[in-house]
């Protein structure tokens, strides 16, 4: 009986983290498409890096409550995102970390499968970033 309750009351704090970690996430998505608008380019990219790592974060989380990764397994980003443009991943991401956000609580497993399908198109975002930056750097020499 006392290990159920324990692992009730680790739930909702994973909850609570894994809440927060959403909100903040988006939080600095939001500031990086501010800084993109403004052309800050370096204000964007650290905001790109925080919003990346605290969905790490929730999904960290996540993976503490659904320990069984065969579910993963079944979720797939879409596959048009390799031809995404910044702006359609950064939108696809805010939705879907405002769904997950939306769903915590009410339907974990849900609420992972859009936070997992976020990181990708995080991953994406980061990736083009590196690239740009690869590009910049050969051009110079």
């Amino acid at each position: 009986m006392k290990c159920s309750i324990v692992q009730k009351v680790d739930a909702m704090s994973f909850q609570d983290k894994i809440l927060t970690a959403l909100k903040t996430a988006k939080n600095h998505l939001e500031n990086s498409m501010t800084a993109k608008t403004k052309n800050n380019e370096e204000l964007f990219k650290n905001a790109i890096w925080h919003a990346a790592a605290e969905l790490e974060y929730a999904l960290f989380f996540f993976s503490m409550i659904f320990e069984n990764e065969s579910q993963r397994q079944k979720w797939k980003a879409n596959p048009k995102l390799k031809k995404a443009d910044l702006n359609s991943m950064l939108n696809k991401t805010q939705e879907l970390l405002s769904e997950a956000e939306k769903l915590v609580g009410e339907n974990m497993l849900e609420a992972y499968k859009n936070a997992y399908l976020a990181r990708h198109y995080m991953l994406k975002i980061q990736g083009d970033i590196a690239k740009k930056k690869r590009e910049k750097s050969s051009k110079k020499k």
